[in-house]
């Protein structure tokens, strides 16, 4: 059976781009774990340029902690510029302008 044919054993839907999440077994675990993408190997963004990230992504240079008492905000959740379209998914926006695609990318119909 295909993944097309097969149902998602998760929906994430953020930004207006619905993600289906499938399982996999990892055979050195011995478990099943869901296989999310990899937007640092295949980047994803909004229609309007912004990149999808994962809320355990390790944080990038451009970010900013949530907690103003520390200097890293150690992975995306915790950073300012992570939105979440629901708080409990693991796939958000990165709404850093630094970030985003430059807009004659997206009207060439690059970068999504």
């Amino acid at each position: 059976m295909s993944l097309k044919e097969k149902a998602p054993d998760r929906v994430i839907v953020v930004g207006g781009k619905e993600f289906r999440i499938y399982k996999y077994f990892d055979e050195q675990l011995g478990e099943e774990l869901l296989n999310f993408p990899d937007f640092d190997e295949s980047p994803v963004y909004t229609d309007d340029g912004r990149p999808f990230k994962m809320a355990i992504q390790e944080c990038c240079p451009k970010g900013k902690p949530l907690n103003e008492e520390y200097d890293d905000p150690g992975d995306c959740s915790g950073c300012v510029w992570f939105h979440l379209d629901n708080a409990v998914d693991a796939i958000g926006i990165c709404m850093c302008d630094e970030l985003r695609l430059p807009q004659r990318r997206i009207e060439n119909g690059e970068g999504g």
